[in-house]
């Protein structure tokens, strides 16, 4: 409920997919369209079973990359130096399912990239990648007349008295206050939405507190049980192949699936807004220092317009006095960024090795050793990279 207020619903494609026993199962996808170009907000399809409405496959990824100075609220930022800017971008999660017994969709792969970084300084990837397998799937049958069988963890606090052992009745208490505190706690951490004042997200957060205090929590009881032989857990063949020996857990033809399901995601919605430079911490953010410029300082600014972005940078270096700017209108799609750059800059002969990054900024500073191929260049380039893959990169 609510949900129409930050995306849009539309009734995508269908396709019948065919049994082995000769039964047929119409698939039913669902679009999932933000209305605002949010970090938080998600853009993505879900195909449904149409008969018994299982989930057969998710695929999103949200609506435009996370950045630090820009989705965090000035409050939270006060602690914070100004030129540290972190970024993260989620390229897609998908998870998809397989049907069992002819019966249950359960859970077949998970997978997750995504990628962190800090300005032109610290870029670091992430990918994850989980496979399941060998189900026994039994289930669909009601409770025995007249049992009072309780799953485990559905110890109510009004059941405190009803205990007779002392001691189980004090671990239970106990693990109540630790389940309300955990919750006062992510309610008092939580970041204030956009929008909403100090004084009403102060009134939210104790009526979150009052909740965590009134309603009855879970027994949250976890014993963990570790055999003798520790060692023995790394030959234990219930715990599967080590990591490693596992090898790439999503074939070719999955990932030129997931492409195309990538590339049917709804476009982000267009809209406006500006980033300009402020105070020092920005022209910090750009900093680099490499045996030309010496200290070199920056600032840029940004025009988002959710599908295209107008990118500007301008620097100068200490050492050598000479003015480099670039200006960049940018397009990204759920496979592919593009992007037409005017520029006069400094550039590496050999990027490889990330001249311009913290690493090599720090030797060159520190050791007077500075391993970057450098030339000046003045001129305009179109580029094209595959944002998922990485199967190919196009510049001209």
């Amino acid at each position: 409920m609510g949900a129409e207020l930050d995306y849009k619903f539309a009734i995508g494609g269908t396709t019948t997919i065919s049994l082995p026993t000769g039964k047929q199962i119409r698939l039913v996808e669902l679009k999932v369209i933000p209305r605002r170009s949010e970090w938080r907000l998600i853009t993505g399809t879900l195909w449904f079973d149409a008969d018994t409405y299982g989930l057969v496959r998710l695929v999103f990824r949200p609506a435009r990359p996370f950045e630090f100075r820009r989705d965090i609220s000035e409050e939270d930022r006060e602690d914070v130096p100004g030129w540290v800017n972190p970024t993260a971008e989620v390229k897609y999660v998908t998870l998809e399912y397989g049907l069992y017994e002819n019966r249950w969709w359960m859970p077949r792969y998970v997978a997750i990239d995504a990628t962190g970084g800090m300005g032109s300084w610290l870029n670091v990837p992430l990918r994850i990648e989980r496979r399941y397998e060998d189900y026994e799937v039994e289930g669909g049958t009601p409770k025995p007349e007249g049992s009072t069988f309780r799953p485990a963890g559905t110890v109510r606090r009004r059941e405190l008295d009803s205990i007779p052992d002392p001691v189980r009745r004090k671990a239970v208490a106990d693990s109540i206050e630790k389940v309300t505190d955990e919750c006062i706690d992510e309610a008092t951490d939580r970041d204030r939405p956009d929008g909403v004042s100090r004084g009403e997200h102060r009134r939210q957060v104790r009526s979150e507190i009052r909740r965590c205090l009134r309603r009855d929590r879970d027994d949250s009881n976890l014993i963990v049980k570790i055999p003798e032989d520790s060692a023995a857990l790394l030959t234990n063949p219930e715990l599967g192949e080590p990591i490693l020996a596992m090898g790439d857990l999503i074939d070719e033809t999955e990932l030129r699936s997931l492409g195309d399901a990538l590339g049917a995601l709804p476009k982000t919605p267009w809209t406006a807004q500006v980033q300009l430079p402020r105070g020092v911490s920005s022209v910090l953010q750009h900093a680099r220092y490499n045996r030309v410029e010496a200290l070199s300082l920056g600032a840029s600014g940004r025009l988002d317009l959710g599908r295209l972005q107008v990118d500007g940078l301008a620097r100068i270096g200490l050492a050598d006095g000479v003015p480099n700017a670039e200006l960049s209108v940018s397009r990204r799609t759920p496979n592919a960024t593009m992007a037409l750059t005017g520029y006069r800059r400094l550039a590496t002969a050999n990027p490889e090795t990330r001249p311009f990054g913290l690493v090599n900024s720090s030797t060159a500073l520190f050791s007077q050793r500075d391993d970057g191929e450098y030339f000046r260049t003045l001129g305009v380039e179109w580029s094209a990279a595959n944002t998922n893959s990485g199967w190919w990169a196009l510049r001209l």
